[in-house]
This record gives C-alpha cells, sequence and structure tokens, in this order.
C-alpha cells in the first residue's frame, strides 16, 4: 500500500498538448520565446526548418473574459492572415485548431521587430542607407495590403514590423485589420465588437520588463525610442516580439554599423501640414474630451501613430466603420521618422497633452535627411486625410529616402 502509493505520487504529471517537446501538425514545439495577453510563442522544428507558433489556450480566453469575442476576433486574424501572400507580408506557414487551444505557425524572426532594433544595445537610429532600404520594403508590403488585397492594417508601427535571419522587413499582426470600404465576410460588423479589446497591448512605462524579455537586459536612459502606449491607460500582460532573440549572424541586408549610437538629435526646422490647426482652445477641449472610439484599445492602431481624425469624435466614430487607407499612411509617416531620428515625432508621458500635439501635427524633421524623406513626412504627415499621399505616391518616391 505504502509503495503503491509513493509509486503514484513519484509518477510525472502528463504533459500538455503545447508544451515543449510536443509534436503538433509535424512541428516539434521548443521553448517559449515570447508571450502575449493571450498567447504564448514558442520556437518550432520540422525537418532542419525552424518556425514560430503562436498558441492560444483556449481556457486563457474564458480567464479573459468575453470568450466568444475574443473567438471571433481570433478567427477574424487567422482569415485574414491566411489571404494574405507577400514578401513583406509575415506568412502564415498553416493553422491547427484543437479542443485545447489554437496553433498558427509562422516564418521564425531572429532578429525581433523594428522596435527590438532600434532600442537593441542602446543604439536607437539606423544608418539613413539602412533606414531607406527597410522603409521601403514596408511600403511594399503596404502597397500590397491596400491595392491588391484592400485591406487597411490600422495599426503599423515599429512593434508590428518583424525583420527576419536575412534583414527582410515584414508586416505582422493583423487583428485589427479591415476591408477598405467595408463589409466582407472578414468584417467584425457590430458595434460592441469595435467596444471591446483585444490588442495585447501595454504601457510603455513596462519596456524595462520587455527589455528583459527581449533579452535586452538593461535599462538605457539614452534611449529615444519607447514602445507605443495603446489608447486605454489599462494595464495588460506584458506582450513580447514574436521572436526576441538576437540578430542572427546570417542577416546579410543590413549593415553592421547600422545601430551606431545617437545621442540627441537637434532641431533643423519645424515641418507644418497644409492644412490650419484647430484653435488652441479646441485642441485643449479635445485633448480632455472623453472620445468613445478611445474607450478601449479597439482604436485602430497606438497612440504616438494615431492620425489626428482618429482623436476627433467626428470623425473616428465614422473611420471605425469605414476605415480609410490615410490611417495607415499617417503611421508609416511616424515610422519613417522614428528610423531616421531616433524617436518618435510626438512624445509625451501625459496623454492629453500627447493627443494635443499630434493634433497640432507640428514636428521637426530630423536633420540631414534629404529632400525624399523630407517630402515623404510632409506627405504623410499632413493632418488632412484627403489630401494626405496614398501608397503609391509614398512608393515612387521611397527610393530618395537614405540620400540625406
Amino acid at each position: 500500500m505504502f509503495l503503491s502509493t509513493f509509486a503514484a505520487a513519484s509518477q510525472k504529471p502528463s504533459a500538455l498538448p503545447d508544451d515543449q517537446g510536443q509534436i503538433v501538425q509535424g512541428y516539434t514545439l521548443g521553448p517559449v520565446i515570447g508571450y502575449g495577453a493571450t498567447s504564448i510563442i514558442r520556437q518550432a522544428t520540422q525537418s532542419s526548418s525552424t518556425a514560430a507558433v503562436k498558441i492560444i489556450r483556449r481556457s486563457t480566453l474564458v480567464k479573459a473574459g468575453n470568450a466568444p469575442l475574443a473567438r471571433k476576433r481570433l478567427q477574424h486574424e487567422a482569415s485574414v492572415w491566411a489571404s494574405l501572400s507577400h514578401e513583406h507580408i509575415l506568412p502564415l506557414f498553416s493553422a491547427h485548431h484543437t479542443e485545447y487551444a489554437d496553433f498558427f505557425f509562422t516564418l521564425y524572426c531572429p532578429a525581433g521587430s523594428l522596435f527590438d532594433i532600434l532600442k537593441r544595445d542602446g543604439r536607437p537610429m539606423l544608418e539613413q542607407d539602412d533606414a531607406g532600404m527597410m522603409f521601403r520594403q514596408v511600403v511594399r508590403g503596404l502597397r500590397y495590403l491596400h491595392t491588391e488585397a484592400r485591406f487597411v492594417h490600422r495599426d503599423i508601427k515599429l512593434e508590428n514590423i518583424m525583420v527576419d535571419e536575412m534583414g527582410v522587413c515584414r508586416i505582422g499582426d493583423f487583428g485589427m485589420a479591415k476591408r477598405i470600404g467595408g463589409g466582407g465576410v472578414l468584417e467584425m460588423g457590430s458595434e460592441e465588437d469595435d467596444e471591446e479589446s483585444f490588442d495585447d497591448s501595454f504601457d510603455e512605462e513596462e519596456d524595462e520588463d520587455v527589455g528583459m524579455l527581449h533579452g535586452l537586459g538593461h535599462h538605457h536612459p539614452q534611449m529615444h525610442v519607447q514602445r507605443a502606449s495603446s489608447f486605454t491607460a489599462t494595464k495588460r500582460p506584458l506582450r513580447s516580439s514574436m521572436h526576441p532573440h538576437p540578430l542572427s549572424q546570417t542577416q546579410s541586408h543590413v549593415s553592421n554599423h547600422a545601430f551606431h549610437r545617437y545621442n540627441t538629435v537637434r532641431a533643423s526646422r519645424p515641418r507644418h501640414s497644409s492644412t490650419v490647426s484647430p484653435h488652441p482652445s479646441t485642441l485643449a477641449s479635445l485633448a480632455h474630451q472623453p472620445n468613445p472610439s478611445l474607450s478601449g484599445d479597439n482604436t485602430s492602431g497606438s497612440l504616438p501613430y494615431a492620425a489626428p481624425e482618429l482623436l476627433l469624435p467626428h470623425t473616428s466614430q465614422a473611420l471605425r466603420k469605414n476605415p480609410h487607407p490615410g490611417q495607415d499612411i499617417w503611421a508609416l509617416g511616424v515610422v519613417l521618422y522614428t528610423l531616421l531620428a531616433g524617436h518618435l515625432p510626438w512624445r509625451d508621458a501625459f496623454e492629453p497633452r500627447l493627443r494635443m500635439k499630434i493634433l497640432d501635427g507640428t514636428y521637426t524633421a530630423p536633420p540631414s535627411i534629404g529632400l525624399g524623406a523630407e517630402r515623404i513626412l510632409s506627405g504623410c504627415l499632413d493632418k488632412n486625410m484627403q489630401s494626405r499621399w496614398t501608397i503609391e505616391r509614398v512608393d515612387q518616391v521611397a527610393w530618395g529616402v537614405g540620400w540625406g
């Protein structure tokens, strides 16, 4: 009796379906390399190839609350993701659904995201030729989304642009994507859907912990790039990049000197959009006014990348249902600015004041970036959504970025 009890107590617990060493769809699950609010990211191997797998347990969705809506959003992202195919879009290799969890297998990107690269080793600014090359790749991916796939991404930012082992940029994270013009079977389609949040975003003040998770390990006071906060101040579990490992030794398209130390960006000259700014009293009112569409993370993207029209109640409501490609173009301008300057164009720890700065639209161009980059920044960061450049026009001029 004693021996049988001892033997039962000493038995190892049964392995869970998503544990390391388990085999799913021919892939052997490896170590955890990242976390999302409702997911874990594991490395996975099949024969001699390596992939990344995003795993969402059904039990986690239940604990997170509103599991049916979470499932609907997950299905929406999977449907959009599976429909895309382009060299600058993060590919979805396969998806596997069980009663225990959902598994999404994608490309393993050891370099991490553009955000990771900019913050790595305290070198937040890229060499101009590397910034130009990476920017052109993002432009091509976004042009595919807008003109061929006909989607507005709605969350373009450094964290959502992955870099593979060859230094190729790939746009990922399609949970907020919507069809241009609305409609279609992939649309969320209800007001309730837009009023809930499952976008895995988190606050800037958690960056140091995120850096530890990404393998950065140290806090660098001189860094100017900060992870974009979500529209809400609600705390959320830390989100790691899907692929937070150090740069691969085989990364061939990024210069070895791409991440030189950057201390201070000195002002060159203020740049203004072509439209008239709202009256200061109006800005102050809007900054403190609770915007219904900003009550949760449902509003497209993250605040530092948000176009002014998303911060105005009379336009943001309509854009939730019928998103405009100009929203992505504005965010693309913020990405370019940050690649060239090493910091976001508008920064403020106080969110209402940050909103005011974005609504005002005035920024200081990074010094010595060249006419091509200046033209693109002016065209992308135009406060008037209707006159803002299209992705086709950006693509026509993007060759001039990196010749400052």
